[in-house]
């Protein structure tokens, strides 16, 4: 079982690369942590993307692409919690966490106009939805819904996620989308829910 807010030290490869403010992570394409790191990022790397109808123009849902959505996502990533966990001090929230954070999971991605959007992250043996975000600049126009409608719909409407009480943005977004209220619980970040998804109807 994974430990969602555990420590996990990572030994850094020989290689890094610079995500931006001289922020260096480890190089998912070289070293032993990067053999890891391609491993579980780049389990049935095969299939069809989902391209959807979102905002001003195609969303494109797809898996994860460690050579080139790296820097993009660990940038949402860190810039979006940042900006929603408002109550955390920022210091709390580095670059470095992304790898760290979603170690063992399935990445898929957002991308429109040939650019990154949004991210989330399942850590399939037990269809959690360990993260979901969406760049500041493009919230509420359809991404982060059809990332939720296509992993929902792949894990066969069992998937499953956890919110911080105080995200008050993110909980009304997955009432919005049917999603149903389960256990409470707290943790180093605050008070959180499980959340449910809802029973599938068709396709998306």
């Amino acid at each position: 079982m994974k430990r969602w807010h555990g420590c996990l030290g990572l030994i850094l490869p020989p290689r890094r690369i610079e995500v931006g403010d001289g922020t260096f992570v480890p190089d998912c394409r070289h070293g032993f942590i990067g053999a890891a790191v391609r491993k579980a990022f780049g389990r049935r790397l095969q299939g069809p993307a989902r391209a959807v109808e979102s905002g001003a123009g195609p969303v494109q849902i797809r898996r994860f692409r460690p050579g080139s959505d790296l820097a993009t996502c660990v940038e949402i990533y860190y810039r979006t919690r940042r900006e929603s966990f408002t109550w955390l001090p920022r210091s709390r929230f580095r670059r470095s966490d992304f790898l760290v954070d979603t170690f063992e999971e399935e990445l898929f991605v957002a991308e429109q106009d040939g650019k990154v959007i949004a991210f989330a992250g399942v850590y399939a043996p037990e269809d959690f939805l360990h993260h979901l975000y969406v760049a500041r600049e493009h919230q509420g126009r359809g991404a982060g819904s059809a990332l939720l409608r296509y992993l929902l719909h792949r894990s066969e409407g069992r998937l499953r996620l956890k919110c911080l009480c105080r995200n008050e943005r993110a909980l009304a977004f997955y009432r919005g989308q049917g999603w149903r209220e389960g256990d409470h619980g707290w943790d180093a970040f605050g008070q959180w829910v499980t959340l449910h998804g809802p029973a599938l109807v068709a396709p998306p």
